[in-house]
């Protein structure tokens, strides 16, 4: 496959794993970031559920995974805004329980560092490289830089967050093939916020903050999540806006000032039964405030680029399936990619579309039923209605959380994908199924007999 490279724009989680995923395939890539640094403070925390533990044990990378995480939490306390503790079980540990591997909290810098540093061979990361157009041929593509440079590859795999600048550039493409005025908003008028939040972290574990438990507080239009380790406390603040907003067309951007009054509105919620936000903040070391976008955009590819991550679909990070949901598209993204590469390494537009549809079938379902999960949590949690109100405070506490992880989380995590060609010599299992079986040596995918390696479109692709 020495003549296909994927040019990955993002250095964040998702494409660090995407590189995983095609060093391990055999295929080239390049990373560019517009970042000077990949492990710049962008997001407090990041949860990794154990559809993509399993991923990480397939890549070699889960002892390193789980020297780095926070280690041992499995309590999670139900918290109204007086700081009454209105509920507490250890259903953070059921993940493991119902799926074999466990729920692993992270500071995103180090998820990153991780992920980077784990990277096989002599990976080749660009930074500070603001990507503004791409051309496209028949044969591969161009990626210009805002510095004056530019990278040539087969395919761009669009892995830049929700401010994409891939997704922007095929907005444009896409403009252009149907006549359309406005291009720049034909998707990202998807994104809509209806909550702010703020978050970030505090040095050492702050006085009132019990090991091994998950804080979550809800009340009427705010609700607040808080761990971490001895070393570190991680938060996210979350405030219900009177009406959803488009901050990506709009613009929108907060100051300090608007943190500032964030806070003082929140300042005597508590976050754990001792501590408040006024509390919290004034031990803080590092916060961002932010929206918290939702939505899931229509076009994932054309030609030679094809996007993943939040570049594709936003969540509210309540559930903390976000980072989980790029990685999982990542790894769809590189099977379909094998199989066409199976067959040659300088495929043509029509091979490359038939992976990308691939991708997209296989994933669009599972995307789409996450973000819907995530904004009910967030909804439950800020008590949007009096209905949700209602099964929040006097409902969900009759099962401590456990039938909500087992019958709406379970599911979407029990959908989770694998790389179809790598056995899984570590697998496990815990009383959910997964979905996609354990990949043995004898049922590793062997693309020799593919319609695509045969030089055909399918019209209809089944999901792997």
């Amino acid at each position: 496959m020495s003549n296909f490279k994927v040019i990955i724009v993002g250095g964040g989680p998702t494409g660090l794993a995407a590189a995983h995923c095609f060093a391990k395939a055999g295929i080239d890539y390049e990373i560019l970031d517009r970042r000077a640094s990949l492990d710049e403070n962008e997001g407090a925390s990041a949860a990794v559920w154990p559809n993509t533990a399993r991923v990480f044990a397939q890549l070699g990378i889960m002892d390193e995974a789980l020297k780095t995480y926070f280690p041992g939490i499995k309590w999670k306390a139900n918290l109204i805004s007086s700081g009454q503790c209105v509920g507490k079980s250890d259903v953070m540990a059921m993940p493991e329980v119902y799926h074999g591997y466990p729920w692993m909290l992270f500071a995103r810098p180090r998820l990153v560092d991780m992920l980077k540093r784990t990277l096989p061979g002599n990976p080749k990361i660009h930074t500070s490289k603001k990507v503004v157009s791409i051309d496209t041929t028949s044969t591969g593509v161009t990626v210009h830089c805002a510095d004056g440079s530019s990278f040539t590859g087969s395919i761009v795999l669009g892995a830049d967050g929700i401010n994409s600048s891939v997704r922007q550039i095929l907005d444009e493409k896409i403009a252009q093939e149907s006549g359309l005025e406005k291009p720049t908003s034909y998707q990202t008028s998807v994104f809509k916020s209806s909550t702010v939040g703020v978050y970030g972290y505090c040095e050492g574990r702050i006085p009132g903050v019990e090991p091994e438990t998950w804080y979550e507080t809800h009340h009427d239009g705010f609700t607040s999540q808080l761990s971490g380790g001895d070393d570190m406390t991680l938060f996210l603040l979350y405030e219900r806006l009177p009406a959803p907003v488009n901050s990506l067309e709009e613009g929108i951007r907060f100051t300090d000032e608007d943190q500032k009054a964030f806070v003082d509105r929140t300042a005597d919620h508590h976050v754990t039964p001792t501590v408040t936000v006024r509390e919290l903040m004034s031990q803080c070391k590092w916060a961002y405030m932010s929206h918290l976008e939702e939505g899931v955009i229509d076009k994932w590819y054309t030609d030679r680029i094809v996007l993943a991550g939040d570049s594709v679909a936003k969540m509210t990070p309540n559930s903390g399936f976000g980072i989980n949901t790029g990685i999982q598209s990542v790894v769809a993204i590189t099977n379909a990619l094998r199989r066409v590469l199976q067959a040659t390494d300088t495929p043509h537009n029509a091979a490359l579309t038939v992976a990308f549809r691939e991708y997209e079938t296989v994933r669009r379902k599972n995307v789409e039923q996450t973000v819907h999960a995530s904004g009910m949590h967030t909804k439950i949690a800020t008590w949007d209605t009096w209905l949700l109100r209602f099964i929040d405070r006097w409902i969900v506490p009759l099962t401590n959380g456990y039938l909500s992880m087992r019958r709406l989380v379970g599911p979407i995590v029990q959908e989770g994908i694998v790389l179809d060609w790598i056995p899984e010599d570590g697998y496990k299992e815990g009383t959910l199924k997964w979905n996609f079986p354990r990949v043995t040596a004898s049922k590793a995918v062997d693309s020799s007999d593919s319609d695509v390696e045969k030089g055909l479109v399918r019209e209809e692709v089944t999901e792997v």
